[in-house]
């Protein structure tokens, strides 16, 4: 087991929950204030960070999935 990739998969998990309780608060709040000035900057902002959120999921699973069965060998 490689504890480096476990440690980073980990952090990358981490990362992961938080932009998925982090993005759709924005998105819940641009959605619910359209008259204000700054609705399309929050709702790009809270489509960004759930992406985000996508994308280090899967990359905390690659990293924790590698770490604990090695890499691939061809």
């Amino acid at each position: 087991m490689n504890k480096e990739l476990l440690q980073k998969g980990v952090k990358k998990i981490i990362i992961f929950i938080f932009c998925s309780f982090l993005g759709p608060v924005f998105f819940y709040q641009a959605l619910k204030n359209k008259e204000h000035f700054l609705y399309y900057p929050v709702l790009s902002l809270g489509l960004i960070i759930m992406m985000l959120a996508v994308f280090f999921g899967f990359m905390g699973i690659k990293f924790i999935i590698i770490s604990i069965l090695g890499k691939k060998k061809n």
